[in-house]
């Protein structure tokens, strides 16, 4: 045992894991941006290569999980506290508390199933093609209809959350992941972002776990956004609200009321910089123009979309934490406010980019 924690810590271990982990991942994610990018002068793509390079990645998912599992189970078998150290080999029996780094490997293999699940999806898809346009498609014409249904403004709790989880039901029809339509991805940006927006009063999505699922694959396909005030901007935002959410959870947000004001300025004064920021570009025609217009377009609305799911998670928290939510879901009525003008500022450049 010594040996081995000599060569590698439990706490590198997990570090590798969970880079090899990403790595795999983000091969999903590659081929999933693949299928969407083929030109339409290349030849068609062969479903059974897709097929072949799935079931490798699944094979080597399968690897990491169980090379995870067998080093979980070694580590408890060899803990230094007898009350964790395992009866009988069973794992099932530990009676000690369970040190941090196996807990994390319990997490990995939840996420190991989850990246497995995502590969059967394209390859089952892919098994049997039925490539249509989205736009052509019935799930297509029912989630314009369910969008338009949730925006009106006297539209009940119930009525909104009945339509939320047929919306989002209608999305995984579409399956954005195993499509090859280069067009579903920034229909799919567009989508998340109307949803949300209609949704502002009652977040009814973020008690669907299939919407959550939905945002994490829509995301992972978009990719990473290279743009460094958006991630300090970010940074900003989880810092800000984790103050906040602290003082909520310890039930005393009615004694740091002026810290709580000050955290909001700082909100406000992000959210109007990063509105600035894009009336700015939108003027500037060296900028804005033919060569870059639809780049900044995709990550303008990738920006805005990560901050609305950020504060929409937010906002649905307080209804279980909060004894006085709509005290508190009042007081940030400005970032609502800021989205909508962001959207429309949006919606101006994808006009002149059209």
């Amino acid at each position: 045992m010594r040996a081995v924690q000599n060569i590698v810590s439990p706490g590198r271990a997990n570090k590798l894991f969970d880079t090899y982990y990403y790595a795999l991942k983000n091969k999903i994610f590659m081929e999933s941006r693949r299928l969407k990018s083929k030109s339409s002068t290349e030849a068609p793509i062969d479903p059974l290569a897709v097929q072949s390079l799935i079931a490798s990645l699944r094979q080597e998912l399968h690897t990491l999980g169980a090379t995870i599992g067998k080093y979980r189970d070694f580590l408890l078998r060899h803990d230094s506290d007898p009350y964790v150290r395992t009866k009988g080999g069973f794992t099932e029996w530990i009676i000690g508390q369970e040190p941090q780094e196996t807990k994390n490997m319990i997490d990995q293999g939840y996420e190991i199933q989850f990246c497995d699940q995502l590969c059967l999806q394209i390859y089952h898809a892919w098994g049997d093609r039925k490539e249509q346009p989205y736009e052509q498609t019935p799930s297509y014409r029912e989630i314009r209809a369910l969008l338009h249904e949730m925006a009106q403004p006297l539209a009940s709790l119930s009525m909104i959350r009945f339509r939320a989880t047929h919306l989002v039901d209608e999305m995984q029809k579409l399956d954005e992941l195993s499509s090859e339509d280069p067009k579903i991805t920034e229909f799919f940006t567009q989508t998340l972002s109307r949803a949300m927006r209609a949704d502002w009063r009652y977040h009814t999505l973020f008690d669907i776990a299939a919407f959550h699922k939905i945002y994490d694959i829509h995301i992972g396909i978009l990719g990473p956004i290279e743009d460094r005030a958006h991630h300090q901007r970010m940074r900003k935002f989880q810092a800000l609200i984790a103050h906040i959410q602290k003082w909520i959870k310890e039930k005393t947000s009615m004694y740091h009321f002026q810290e709580i004001e000050a955290d909001i300025n700082d909100i406000k004064t992000y959210l109007q910089d990063f509105l600035a920021h894009l009336q700015r570009i939108s003027k500037d025609a060296s900028l804005f123009n033919k060569e870059n217009s639809e780049k900044i377009v995709a990550e303008t609305a990738q920006q805005l979309l990560e901050y609305r799911y950020f504060f929409g998670l937010f906002f649905h928290s307080l209804r279980h934490s909060e004894d006085n939510e709509k005290l508190m879901r009042n007081q940030f009525l400005f970032v609502d406010q800021y989205f909508e003008s962001l959207e429309n500022k949006l919606q101006e450049m994808r006009s002149r980019e059209g």
